[in-house]
């Protein structure tokens, strides 16, 4: 009997010391910081990043963020990520807040000129609740040698249930164009799609 109450007092000790370490992970910035460093970097060795502070249960913010491939190359000077995990027990994944500055996508392999195949539905295991993603200054290199894209400010809200897919607010600036709108996409069947889009073209000076 004795014997038994002290294997329950190890293992009660054991867990919470486990649980201990895992609030202060989540919990704290250093916290964050050791996770990034001995369980992302080993994880993930493609991905780098400058500077990161926060806490792993509701705000993250990172400084030169990397991540590149011989594929492709992916990266923000800032990135900065608000959510709040507790919405996964009810089987959504809520994003406060994404906001980036500074991010470049830069493809470096030829892609296929075969069209891409989607599936018969897509259906994504939790819900998904988009706050605001606020990004500026955008560069996308869709192909080698291509000419970036550039995007001055790009703004989205919406949601993601089952297979249907609902912006409610949709803006894009570039210098020679201002577009805002909103969309709603089923990830099923032929993929039907429908919104509203306003836009305002600024055409070149004529010499």
């Amino acid at each position: 009997m004795r014997l038994l109450r002290r294997s329950l007092l190890i293992v009660l000790a054991l867990l919470m010391v486990l649980l201990g370490t895992l609030v202060w992970l989540a919990g704290t910035e250093s916290g964050l910081r050791l996770a990034w460093q001995y369980l992302v970097r080993p994880a993930v060795p493609e991905l780098a990043a400058g500077e990161i502070s926060g806490r792993l249960v509701d705000r993250i913010t990172v400084g030169e963020l990397r991540y590149e491939t011989g594929q492709l190359l992916f990266a923000a000077r800032t990135l900065e990520l608000a959510w709040r995990p507790t919405r996964l027990f009810d089987g959504v994944l809520q994003i406060e807040a994404l906001a980036g500055e500074g991010v470049r996508y830069e493809q470096r392999a030829p892609g296929s000129d075969e069209p891409p195949a989607f599936p018969a539905d897509i259906r994504l295991p939790l819900a998904i609740e988009l706050d605001g993603l606020s990004i500026r200054d955008i560069a996308l290199v869709t192909a080698p040698g291509a000419e970036p894209l550039t995007v001055d400010a790009l703004e989205l809200s919406g949601t993601y249930r089952d297979t249907h897919l609902e912006l409610a607010r949709l803006l894009l600036r570039r210098t020679d164009l201002d577009l805002e709108g909103t969309a709603s996409l089923d990830t099923r069947d032929d993929y039907p799609l429908t919104g509203r889009l306003q836009w305002q073209a600024q055409l070149p000076d004529q010499a």
